[in-house]
């Protein structure tokens, strides 16, 4: 599963509009437990969020992970892949719905 996925992930088209570019920020900004992050956008409109965290541990990072997953993931296709370090944890990230187009994103937590 995990080159099907990366392929996916490679040739999947993403697409960042206005209103998911304002959930991410509003859910960023809306953590007790974030330091402090930053969010690049590249030329194939892949998001890329550095999120650094007050305390790091695997279970705070799949917990942002979860409640970002929850806020911004669209209902109809969610798909991630996850990636452990000793100090981050890196998601890839995409998400779709059949009436919008989806987008792809990289996450990096530490």
């Amino acid at each position: 599963m995990d080159n099907n996925f990366y392929k996916l992930y490679h040739d999947f088209e993403s697409h960042l509009d206005t209103g998911m570019s304002a959930d991410i920020q509003a859910f960023l900004n809306g953590s007790q437990e974030i330091k402090h992050y930053d969010i690049e956008l590249d030329q194939d409109e892949k998001v890329l969020i550095k999120i650094k965290l007050y305390k790091f541990s695997k279970n705070a990072c799949k917990k942002i992970f979860f409640e970002f997953f929850e806020f911004i993931g669209y209902e109809d296709i969610n798909l991630f892949i996850c990636e452990n370090n000793q100090n981050q944890i890196r998601y890839l990230f995409l998400t779709t719905c059949t009436t919008c187009s989806g987008v792809k994103m990289d996450i990096i937590i530490s």
